[in-house]
């Protein structure tokens, strides 16, 4: 969603050989910026009723913190986006925006994970009990 954001700005044609920064575009910077945010706020929303949902199913804390998590990471992107368009879109903060989309879909990935894995994690136990031969893997 963001190249189309960033991609009619000052950012988007870098200067060379002495030419100007030139837009790569030529969209008006606000009518972007409220195209880029619909899609975002149904993102919000959508964690958010993920995470209703969650905690209403009772599900286990693996899910939990999995939700929290990603309305946690879509809150600081948005922050962050926020924090460009007010300041001329600085291009350490389109860095950051861009680590921030890279984590959103690691947090969107880990819900995917816990929601529909069919394992469960229990953490390692008792490492000093004997081990018994079913909980040995086969070796054919």
């Amino acid at each position: 969603m963001g190249g189309r954001r960033a991609g009619h700005h000052r950012h988007g044609h870098r200067a060379s050989r002495g030419r100007p920064r030139l837009p790569r575009h030529d969209f008006d910077p606000q009518l972007v910026t409220q195209l880029h945010v619909v899609p975002v706020y149904i993102l919000c929303a959508a964690a958010a009723l993920l995470l209703v949902r969650t905690i209403r199913a009772d599900a286990s804390s693996a899910q939990r913190r999995a939700a929290w998590f990603l309305l946690t990471v879509i809150v600081l992107q948005g922050a962050v986006g926020y924090w460009q368009h007010f300041t001329g879109l600085p291009v350490q903060l389109v860095w950051v925006h861009m680590l921030g989309s890279a984590l959103t879909m690691v947090a969107a990935a880990n819900v995917w994970d816990r929601t529909l894995a069919r394992y469960r994690t229990r953490g390692l136990g008792d490492l000093t009990a004997p081990r018994t031969a079913a909980a040995e893997p086969a070796l054919n």
